[in-house]
């Protein structure tokens, strides 16, 4: 079956350089120059299909590392659920950070406060969603998870007071993790 699903993924990978045409025919006619002086279609065609598969490759690793990890929760399901809800704040909190200098700028009390406000909430759910998970999921460490936060305004005027963000968009984004 390993093979079988190898050929097929290469099969729906492949491409066939020598077809394509640019809008003028004189760039058309100097793009095949190059590339048959630089070893043909056939080695371009085998290159872009490589490099293809190597990526395929890789977010398959990293989704098998993810569901294996889900399937240590009680409902994949929800699991899921709430790893998106996860995602999507971690968007919200870079979004923040983007807007702290900003804010300090123009010396927005309220503006800050409720910046604050917001990214406090965010810690504290980032702080609380994973209990009762024997691990993180895949690409997250224990060292990229906020702790007891005595200054939320450090955290969002300093990536690395709080990666878990940025790791969590990594993730959703199908990013190569780095361990």
């Amino acid at each position: 079956p390993q093979a079988a699903r190898l050929a097929c993924l290469k099969q729906a990978v492949a491409v066939d350089t020598s077809k394509a045409t640019c809008g003028d025919k004189a760039d058309t006619d100097m793009i095949m120059r190059k590339v048959l002086s630089a070893g043909g279609f056939e080695a371009l065609n085998e290159k872009i299909v490589a490099f293809r598969m190597a990526s395929v490759e890789e977010f398959d690793s990293m989704f098998t590392s993810f569901t294996k990890w889900a399937a240590g929760g009680d409902n994949q399901d929800d699991v899921f659920e709430g790893l998106m809800e996860l995602v999507s704040k971690a968007g919200i909190f870079v979004g923040l950070r983007c807007l702290m200098p900003y804010a300090l700028q123009a010396q927005d009390e309220q503006l800050l406060q409720d910046i604050e406000g917001l990214a406090r909430e965010i810690l504290e759910l980032w702080q609380e969603a994973f209990k009762g998970f024997d691990q993180l999921p895949p690409g997250i460490r224990a060292s990229d998870m906020p702790s007891a936060w005595e200054n939320v305004r450090d955290c969002l005027l300093d990536e690395s007071k709080a990666p878990v963000a940025t790791r969590l968009l990594q993730m959703s984004a199908g990013c190569k993790f780095r361990t």
